[in-house]
């Protein structure tokens, strides 16, 4: 669990610790706290990759979405060929010389070459500068879930929450999508929410969909 927000001076994902430790089905094995700073970016990479090394799934539950970076960049790093899910109301595929939550796609396309797959993204799709591939047949998969994936009649605990049509962007739509996996699943995250602005039935939402992330990663182990 990573309570850290990138560049913000106030806590937005980075309330969640209570939450996660609280209510998270998935055991919390490491926190790297808000206090470290930007350090908390390289505390992270070198536990993913102590993870992977170990043949774990790594998890992050954040925190900001810039996080991912560094959990992807050790994924592809230990398995060469990868591919990335990516549920998200924004592709943060924009072009910015640092690493931050809408830019890191982008710095992450820009130096290496993997599989990716977008899901929900619909917020200024012609801003995107994605070098994107499609997925590769056999490689296994990363899933990044960005909670404003989720339509805004299901989820209004975001920082900034995109509205879609009813229907596209549910739980139904999500589990649907990693049910079409057909490699392994070897890490995964859950970023961009605030557990403290959240309702019950929200909450339940989000600890579901972690719960099918965590399934669906166990039953693929090989």
């Amino acid at each position: 669990m990573v309570d850290f927000d990138g560049d913000s001076v106030v806590a937005g994902a980075s309330r969640n610790r209570l939450f996660w430790a609280n209510r998270s089905p998935v055991p919390i094995a490491t926190t790297i706290s808000r206090q470290y700073g930007h350090l908390a970016t390289s505390a992270l990479a070198l536990t993913a990759q102590r993870l992977l090394h170990l043949g774990a799934i790594p998890v992050l539950l954040g925190g900001g979405h810039s996080l991912t970076y560094w959990m992807l960049l050790e994924a592809i790093r230990f398995y060469g060929k990868l591919n990335v899910l990516h549920f998200d109301a924004h592709h943060d595929a924009y072009r910015d010389a640092n690493i931050t939550h809408y830019s890191f796609m982008h710095r992450l396309s820009a130096s290496h070459e993997f599989g990716y797959r977008a899901v929900g993204t619909r917020y200024e799709l012609d801003a995107a500068q994605i070098n994107e591939h499609p997925p590769i047949p056999g490689a296994p998969w990363y899933v990044t879930l960005d909670v404003d994936y989720f339509d805004t009649t299901l989820v209004k605990s975001v920082i900034a929450p995109v509205p879609l049509e009813a229907g596209r962007a549910d739980l139904n739509t999500f589990t649907k999508e990693l049910d079409l996996l057909t490699a392994p699943i070897i890490g995964f995250d859950v970023v961009e929410w605030i557990s403290q602005r959240a309702t019950s039935v929200e909450c339940d939402l989000v600890l579901t969909a972690l719960s099918a992330l965590k399934q669906r990663a166990e039953s693929s182990c090989v």
